[in-house]
């Protein structure tokens, strides 16, 4: 019989295992390696050395398989083989005579095994799908989509074809890369040590045959059947109660495990000693002495989750998000879960998980969690609740908030702004603006503010019109042009500190707010004195105009680059480090505790132009996180843009959370959310993600709201790779499976036949030919009615022979 199914390793698993000079952490092959080692199953070719690079031997291949299933291969019926190079004796021959018996693994011909003949790709897959056969595995249901969508099928060998298509479906083999957007599997290609240890890992831990992701799951080693979810009463976590957390957890476990928990309040279920439970925030269990939380570091999001004798622990402050951190990232570890986001969730197969008693994790965000980004986005990790920073307000809010004309006790929103004030900022230097401004955000703090939008909006019209009024112009003169602004900040601030600790007021580094006041050293006490003595002002602002703790900006990226990452010494227009924003945010950070940065990474208006900078997130997070930025959010239009809006808001939220992960986990989460949101035809689409931010790498386009469809990749690129690009959309579109997700095929490559028309369109300019006008015009009908039919509606000024660019929208 087999041996029991391992668990899934948590990262700290290693520890205890040698350590190989030539396994990295960080490789693909890592985790597999590591495992491999730590349960026996493959040593190192050497006590340091492990060879991942090096090529397998079919002798090797069935010693492993003989090592998994616990195989005396020292045993009488293993000691002599029919093969006539497979000598008595010999340290492979009694796993060759096995595997040959149990039909895993043939030879190359009737009398020989070709034991050290390298394994292929197909030979490998082969052995493991017989092998799990002889272990019981039911392996007759199998989707062929994906080894459908695949490139190079043709060269896999008859014998092998069943083997592969249900490797390919039970995620034991993956491609080794892609052409033309499909995969390639390379069956004919021999396998390495590194391939084999990822794919024994895989096909050990993978739930392989089972109804559920997860075959069996135990808590400090128990069944999770026996376990009950508890959650305290009191208390919310982000404005979602714990028993929202509760509910969340228990949907994952049924859909992971089949098994339904029962959920209650701790109110409800008595305390008792040596109960197996769930527990969701602090719950009354704490009060008994039964168990015992240490929230000391437990800031912000920062969260726990612990198992402890009958106890499994989800903790944080109780107060923002942390809990439902705690919830997610506990699903992640042990169940194989993730979240996509837009209440898609993926699930990885894993065939048994324990949380070992004792284990402890405790964290928190890197970046203060919240994504503010367009239609159809996550707010990171928090589906099904809100994120963890909201906002109480509207942004540029503080014409509507200096208005004295309107109706009291509303809410002021956005309408009202662009009915009355949206050009125009007031005097900020007039006591009575002051004094206006802080009285009605009250009520926006008294109606509108709660735990979970503890970020509070102070920030200026929509446009460069700042007062110039002769008192205003005088402190601009003494301070900078931004000082009435920063002081306005601090005053509130100081207003609502002890009725509203947790708030933070933020402003908007932006239009005439851009460039900080100046530094206290820059301001001497000469300076002062003149200021004082020639100011006419009610209130006079102090010598040192520096943000109160609970003051925070947020710096808006106007010149950012959408070709280039900011440090990319290769981007021509702008030389980042150098550049304007830069300076100030430099000089931002010296004035203000908190800072957050408001990234243009794509259009803030809908030009149908593609921005496909999906590559250079990583590298832009990472290096505001060296800055000591506290949180990145990319800005969108809240409208309509078709180009993986979902899928750059969840690389953006999963690296607010960790900006220094490697570029492999990078892509391989990116990865799981692209097989995840577009089926099985995903490989394509991450083939135009690769073909496109190459592209994008030969232009420099730095753009502020707005950009064209050849501003990031140039017109010639287009065309050169035209053909290739539509077609991996209409493979995409092919192997996408189920309707909702070649609906998301169908928005997400818009672009792209938008870019289609473009040409055409510049096809005709060119040519005045009426074969060239007819085929543009079948076109544009054909790419409005795509529009309409993913429900972006069609142009304002639409025609079937007006030139796109001229459309409006």
């Amino acid at each position: 019989a087999m041996a029991v199914m391992a668990d899934e390793p948590t990262a700290k698993a290693f520890d205890d295992v040698k350590t190989f000079t030539d396994v990295k952490e960080g490789k693909w092959y890592y985790e597999g390696v590591m495992w491999c080692a730590e349960q026996g199953y493959m040593a190192g070719e050497s006590e340091t050395l492990f060879a991942p690079s090096k090529e397998m031997t079919r002798a090797m291949l069935v010693t492993v398989l003989a090592a998994i299933a616990e195989v005396d291969t020292e045993a009488d019926e293993y000691k002599h083989s029919e093969f006539v190079d497979v000598k008595d004796g010999k340290w492979y021959t009694g796993a060759v005579v096995w595997a040959n018996a149990n039909n895993i693994a043939n030879g190359i011909s009737d009398d020989t095994f070709g034991y050290k003949n390298p394994v292929t790709r197909e030979q490998l897959v082969v052995m493991v799908y017989q092998f799990m056969q002889m272990q019981g595995v039911d392996v007759s249901k199998v989707n062929e989509n994906k080894y459908n969508a695949c490139g190079d099928t043709d060269r896999v060998h008859s014998w092998a074809v069943d083997a592969m298509k249900w490797a390919l479906d039970n995620e034991i083999i993956s491609g080794t890369g892609t052409v033309n957007g499909a995969a390639q599997i390379s069956p004919r290609d021999t396998a390495t040590r590194a391939q084999i240890a990822v794919i024994v890992k895989a096909m050990l831990n993978k739930n392989l045959g089972g109804e559920y992701p997860v075959g069996s799951l135990t808590l400090g080693g128990s069944d999770i059947s026996e376990f009950a979810i508890v959650y305290g009463e009191a208390g919310k976590a982000n404005g979602v109660t714990a028993e929202g957390i509760a509910q969340y957890l228990c949907e994952h476990i049924l859909v992971a495990t089949g098994i339904t928990l029962p959920i209650y309040a701790d109110t409800e279920l008595p305390a008792t000693a040596g109960a197996k439970e769930i527990l969701v925030g602090k719950t009354n269990r704490e009060d008994a002495g039964l168990v015992s939380v240490d929230r000391s570091e437990l800031t912000g999001d920062a969260f726990l989750y612990e198992m402890k004798d009958n106890y499994l622990i989800l903790a944080s402050n109780e107060k923002y998000a942390g809990t439902h951190l705690a919830a997610n990232r506990f699903l992640e570890d042990v169940i194989g879960f993730t979240d996509c986001g837009n209440g898609i969730f993926a699930y990885s197969d894993i065939k048994a998980s324990d949380l070992a008693n004792g284990t402890l994790v405790c964290d928190r965000p890197y970046m203060d969690l919240f994504v503010n980004y367009q239609y159809g986005g996550w707010n990171a990790f928090m589906s099904p609740s809100e994120s963890s920073l909201g906002f109480a307000n509207a942004v540029h809010s503080i014409p509507l908030l200096a208005c004295t004309g309107c109706d009291a006790g509303t809410v002021p929103d956005w309408n009202h702004h662009t009915a009355h004030y949206l050009d125009k900022d007031p005097c900020l230097s007039d006591i009575n603006v002051i004094n206006t401004i802080i009285k009605n955000l009250e009520y926006v703090l008294e109606n509108n503010y709660n735990e979970k939008s503890r970020l509070v909006w102070v920030s200026q019209g929509d446009d460069d019109g700042l007062c110039m009024c002769d008192r205003c112009t005088i402190v601009y003169r003494t301070f900078g042009r931004c000082a009435t602004y920063l002081q306005l900040l601090n005053l509130i601030a100081d207003t609502y500190a002890e009725k509203y600790p947790d708030a933070i007021f933020v402003g908007l580094s932006y239009m005439y707010t851009i460039t900080p006041p100046k530094l206290p050293e820059e301001v001497t006490d000469e300076k002062y004195a003149a200021f004082v003595e020639n100011y006419t002002g009610e209130f006079v602002p102090p010598q040192d105009i520096t943000g109160r703790d609970n003051v925070a900006i947020c710096i808006t990226m106007g010149d950012s680059c959408s070709s280039h990452a900011y440090n990319d010494p290769d981007c021509q227009n702008k030389a980042y480090p150098a550049s304007r924003t830069m300076r100030n945010l430099e000089n931002w950070r010296k004035l203000v505790p908190t800072i957050y940065v408001w990234d243009y990474v794509t259009q803030i208006i809908y030009r149908h132009g593609p921005f496909p900078n999906l590559m250079i997130l990583r590298e832009n997070v990472r290096y505001f996180a060296e800055l000591g930025v506290t949180g990145y959010w990319p800005l969108g239009e809240s409208g309509y843009v078709g180009e993986f809006n979902e899928l750059r808001t969840y690389l953006v939220a999963i690296l607010n959370e960790d900006p220094y992960m490697s570029e492999a986990e990078y892509s391989e989460r990116m990865n799981i959310f692209l097989e995840t949101f577009y089926g099985d035809g995903w490989t394509y689409v991450r083939e135009y993600i690769d073909i496109t931010s190459a592209l994008t790498e030969k232009s420099e386009s730095h753009f502020y709201h707005s950009g064209s469809w050849d501003d990031v990749v140039r017109e010639e690129d287009w065309r050169e790779n035209e053909e290739l690009l539509l077609g991996l959309w209409e493979n995409a579109l092919k192997y996408a499976g189920s309707e909702e997700k070649q609906n998301h095929v169908r928005i997400a490559m818009t672009h792209m036949l938008y870019v289609q028309l473009q040409l055409a369109y510049h096809d005709y300019e060119a040519s005045k030919d009426s074969a060239d006008l007819e085929r543009f015009t079948t076109l544009n009908k054909a790419y409005v009615e795509h529009l309409r039919s993913v429900g972006f509606g069609e142009p304002s000024n639409w025609s079937e022979s007006r030139d796109p660019d001229q459309w409006g929208f």
